[in-house]
């Protein structure tokens, strides 16, 4: 197992499905993705947030193997922030969640 002090602090997150839910007329989705050290290692218990016009709208931990999930989530733009002991603060811009049910292109940051 490799220092963390080795590892550079950057996160790279890569956004996974897009599922579309009708809800009271509005399309909802569920964000999933990754967070992982530049060596492919997942960073278990890292705090990632979402964000709308620098608001957090909602707030999750990622799971033992990097994996978090924001459910229902409107359409809409957005950024996700992560942050985690021993790591800089790393915040992805743009994101942007449209009412599709196919995945969206990944992005590592």
């Amino acid at each position: 197992m490799k220092s963390r002090s080795r590892i550079t602090s950057l996160f790279a997150v890569i956004l996974l499905a897009v599922i579309v839910l009708p809800a009271l007329g509005r399309d909802v989705t569920t964000v999933q993705g990754r967070v992982y050290d530049v060596e492919h290692v997942a960073v278990s218990h890292a705090d990632v947030r979402l964000l709308q016009l620098d608001k957090v709208v909602s707030v999750t931990t990622t799971k033992q193997d990097g994996t978090f999930s924001f459910k229902k989530t409107p359409c809409g733009v957005y950024a996700i922030e992560v942050s985690a002991p021993g790591f800089k603060t790393k915040r992805l811009h743009d994101v942007r969640v449209l009412p599709i049910s196919a995945t969206t292109p990944n992005t590592i940051v």
